[in-house]
C-alpha cells in the first residue's frame, strides 16, 4: 500500500509541475498577444 502512494504523490508532483508550465506558456503567449 505504501508503494501505491508513492506512486501517486510522485505521479502528482510531475503533473503539477507540468500544470505550472503550462500556466505559466499561456500567461506569457496572452501577454504577448496583448502587446
Amino acid at each position: 500500500m505504501e508503494y501505491v502512494i508513492s506512486v501517486l504523490l510522485s505521479g502528482i508532483s510531475v503533473g503539477g509541475q507540468y500544470a505550472l508550465i503550462a500556466i505559466g506558456y499561456t500567461l506569457v503567449y496572452g501577454i504577448l498577444r496583448l502587446i
